[in-house]
Order: C-alpha cells, then structure tokens, then sequence
C-alpha cells in the first residue's frame, strides 16, 4: 500500500453495498493476508461474507469504503 496520494472516502446505501461484495471481500483478504485466518473460523472470508450478506438485508445499512489512488484500503459498515 502506498503511503502517499489522496484518500476518498465514499459511502454507498444497501444497494450500492451489494453491488460492491467482490470489492468487500477484497479488502478483507488484504487486511488478513499478513495473519493465518484460515485457523480463525470467525475471521474467515467465507463467514465475513456470510455476515456481510445478512447485514445487508436490513434496511438502514450504511458501507463506506476509503480509496486511495482510486485502490479500496478500507472499509466500515453500520446495520443499525
């Protein structure tokens, strides 16, 4: 990751959460890929997945992503 450049960070609805579940587990694998979380089932891409898809089924869902030179780094949702 490079230290340097513009961070945006933008926000997407359930919708827009949906449509962008390919970049989700990205930034998933990238946040574990220096760790083991294959020995953590809680950690693994298949259950953040799972949890990611059962909270956008509820209205209210809020994802924000952080883009760096137009590459996610980050990301945060809300299912109130």
């Amino acid at each position: 990751m490079s230290t340097t450049g513009t961070v945006q960070f933008r926000r997407f609805d359930v919708v827009g959460a949906r449509e962008l579940r390919d970049t989700v587990a990205l930034i998933h694998r990238g946040a574990y890929a220096a760790g083991d979380a294959s020995s953590d089932a809680f950690a693994s891409e298949s259950a953040f997945m799972r949890r990611f898809d059962a909270y956008t089924t509820q209205s209210g869902f809020d994802l924000v992503i952080a883009y760096q030179d137009s590459e996610p780094i980050g990301q945060t949702w809300d299912g109130h």
